[in-house]
């Protein structure tokens, strides 16, 4: 008797188990919190430091010199991350400058002094989260003034072309850290009454910045994944 009453509760539990199975949810995907991706994208401001060294270019009697010095500024830019991890952008930027000629020699009295310069560059590089690296290249402009003994000072305003390169950081929060070469084209003007010829500047820059982006660092991006 007790044998038959065991093999009846257990024939039925074993045929209520599929009813009971059926009458349970569905088992649905499981989510895992992810950290959002940073992205490069959005409009930045910044800061920059730097120094400069090349020669005088031209006719004048300075030409071949070395014109060099310290310079410092500001700059505003753009950049745009596509989903393949390139950045392109464009930077305008502009320096108060110490650029001057070396007074030596048989020239002591002589000045050619960069005043200011600045540059407008488009940008494209690649980035590793929240390391870049990129080239640049675009239109160069400055005002010098120039010195020659006995005679009247005179200035005048240059353009030119630059092209270089760099590497920036985005650290925490909304700032990023860069370390930017450009070679910098200053075509020659003409300089009167200050014995009339031509002068320009041509050389070689190296500057460090920093740059603050608008909005929210963190770009868009899921914040689960499912698996």
């Amino acid at each position: 008797m007790k044998k038959l009453l065991l093999a009846s509760i257990a024939a039925a539990t074993f045929c209520g188990a599929p009813a009971i199975a059926a009458d349970l949810p569905p088992k649905g995907p499981v989510y895992k919190a992810v950290a959002p991706m940073f992205s490069w994208t959005g409009f930045y401001i910044g800061a920059h430091a730097g120094y400069a060294w090349g020669t005088v270019t031209g006719t004048t009697v300075t030409q071949g010199l070395e014109q060099d010095g310290w310079f410092g500024g500001g700059q505003l830019g753009y950049n745009y991350q596509l989903a393949s991890n390139w950045v392109v952008g464009i930077e305008g930027d502009i320096a108060a400058s110490g650029i001057d000629l070396r007074n030596t020699g048989a020239f002591v009295g002589f000045k050619n002094d960069l005043q200011y310069f600045g540059t407008l560059r488009g940008r494209l590089g690649y980035a590793w989260e929240r390391f870049l690296v990129y080239g640049t290249g675009g239109w160069a402009w400055g005002h010098e003034a120039r010195v020659v003994p006995l005679l009247p000072d005179s200035s005048n305003s240059h353009t030119g072309w630059t092209w270089g390169g760099g590497v920036e950081w985005a650290g925490p929060g909304n700032f990023s850290y860069k370390i930017e070469y450009l070679r910098i084209d200053l075509r020659n003007e003409l300089y009167f009454p200050t014995a009339p010829s031509t002068t320009g500047w041509r050389g070689d820059s190296i500057k460090v910045g920093i740059n603050y982006k608008f909005g929210d660092p963190w770009g868009k991006a899921p914040v689960s994944a499912k698996y």
